[in-house]
């Protein structure tokens, strides 16, 4: 139990935390083995925001809605999205990433996809 024996099994005990890690904070909704549950958000536009698809937002948790935000600036929300979904960013530690689908201009909604 040498030096040499503590620098070698670093590493190795690093990478293993490191995964351990990811899985833990990946909720199962976002995981391809689910495909039954809704893997998008509809999301009402705030007024004067424009979103792009293929556009990367954070998803927060805020009470029962879902707040999406581009940096820090808040650019839509769901009010009452499922609660598979809710649950599953509460699980990430309240924030998810997520990838704007598609944009209906004329209504004001986005669908978002959690990633």
């Amino acid at each position: 139990m040498g030096i040499e024996f503590v620098r070698k099994a670093a590493s190795s005990y690093t990478k293993s935390i490191d995964r351990e890690r990811v899985r833990l904070r990946t909720a199962e909704l976002f995981r391809s083995s689910s495909p039954e549950v809704a893997r998008t958000i509809a999301i009402d536009i705030e007024p004067g925001c424009l979103l792009h698809v293929g556009e990367e937002l954070l998803i927060e948790c805020e009470g029962d809605a879902l707040i999406a935000r581009k940096d820090i600036v808040e650019v839509g929300r769901a009010d009452r999205p499922g609660a598979e979904i809710t649950a599953a960013v509460a699980a990430s530690a309240g924030i998810a990433r997520g990838v704007v689908v598609q944009v209906n201009e004329i209504s004001g909604v986005a669908e978002v996809r959690p990633c």
